[in-house]
């Protein structure tokens, strides 16, 4: 490069200021401090929603000895057919609502995710829009086959 009337030989950068690296540090600690906010905002909703899962989920301590017998008849076990207990499939269930939960919250946060999941979406809408344009030219071409089937029977 030539040399320039300033007597600099490189282009000046706004990277290499002061200015600009207080200011990335004061975005960055800004940026930091809303994480963690959102971070705890979440945790708390997901210990309340523990808590109520916990409140739904427990069983008072109490032995069948100790139960009067009209109400150990009341609550026979009951097994699910694929070989889980009731209890079982309550704590699936909770661990898959905890994930959703979750998932919400981080896209809520996240704009990639954001991204991601309205891509998917509308993949899921043009894939059902092809679907039920589909499904009524089946039906169309089903009630064409069946009035020439109507016409060969006449002429036969």
């Amino acid at each position: 490069m030539s040399k320039k009337i300033t007597g600099r030989v490189k282009p000046l950068s706004l990277k290499s200021t002061p200015e600009f690296h207080q200011r990335l540090k004061t975005l960055a600690s800004e940026e930091k401090c809303l994480m963690i906010e959102i971070l705890e905002q979440a945790m708390e909703l997901y210990e309340k929603d523990r808590k109520k899962a916990e409140k739904e989920n427990t069983v008072p301590q109490i032995s069948q000895a100790e139960v009067p017998q009209r109400r150990v008849d009341k609550r026979p076990f009951r097994e699910i057919p694929n070989g889980e207990t009731e209890t079982r499939k309550k704590l699936l269930e909770n661990k898959k609502n905890r994930k959703n939960f979750l998932e919400a919250i981080l896209c809520q946060t996240d704009p990639y995710t954001k991204k991601r999941h309205a891509k998917l979406n509308s993949f899921v809408n043009y894939d059902r829009a092809e679907r039920e344009k589909l499904n009524r030219q089946i039906q169309r071409l089903e009630k064409e086959i069946a009035e020439l089937e109507g016409l060969i029977k006449k002429r036969c």
